[in-house]
């Protein structure tokens, strides 16, 4: 009983479900980590290679082993006319507007200068600066979840899986469920079809 006397306890619950703009912000974060490390590597001659992890069956013994893999990182800063570099944020495949002005790069003077603003982005996006400057962003998503809502309660057979924020995927899942349903009633129908005919 001593050692639990000397420990915190409080009563708690564990979320099963992440808060989806802490995921977003973190994924986005790792991507200007990738980033940086891009710029790192470009500044001393050295190539960057990203990389990740992925569990394999071995052939022979068929042991599960996790192996690490070569990812492709793609550059979102490149060298312009005037001699200046130029950033791209994105999220996904998507470039994100900055302001209400639809700016979708940041223009700096050098490679220097570079490393130093992917630092910074990272912490503002950690505070969720991007949340509210990147109007286009947070209204893709908002709009995406009440779509999503509206589907749920369209169709019962959704699930809230199925329906995530990303409205894309959750109208395709719909597609299919709905054909599921057609294919489903078809069959019925054609059983019907047959008992009756006997």
């Amino acid at each position: 009983m001593a050692v639990l006397s000397a420990l915190k306890l409080v009563t708690a619950t564990r979320v099963a479900v992440a808060n989806p703009v802490a995921v977003r912000r973190a994924k986005l974060v790792a991507k200007l980590q990738d980033q940086l490390r891009l710029v790192e590597a470009y500044q001393v001659g050295r190539n960057y290679i990203a990389t990740r992890l992925k569990t394999v069956t071995d052939m022979e013994s068929g042991e599960r082993k996790t192996i690490e893999l070569p990812k492709k990182v793609r550059q979102w800063f490149w060298t312009n006319e005037s001699g200046k570099v130029n950033l791209h944020i994105k999220y996904g495949q998507n470039v994100l507007h900055l302001n209400g002005k639809n700016a979708t790069a940041i223009e700096l003077l050098n490679m220097d200068e570079l490393a130093s603003v992917l630092k910074s982005l990272q912490t503002a996006v950690m505070d969720g600066e991007l949340d509210t400057s990147c109007g286009s962003w947070s209204a893709t998503w908002s709009s995406c979840t009440c779509a999503n809502d509206a589907m749920i309660k369209k169709s019962p057979t959704l699930t809230r899986r199925a329906a995530e924020p990303i409205a894309k995927l959750s109208r395709i899942n719909y597609f299919f469920n709905s054909c599921s349903n057609i294919m489903k009633t078809n069959r019925l129908v054609q059983h019907l079809h047959i008992q009756l005919s006997k």
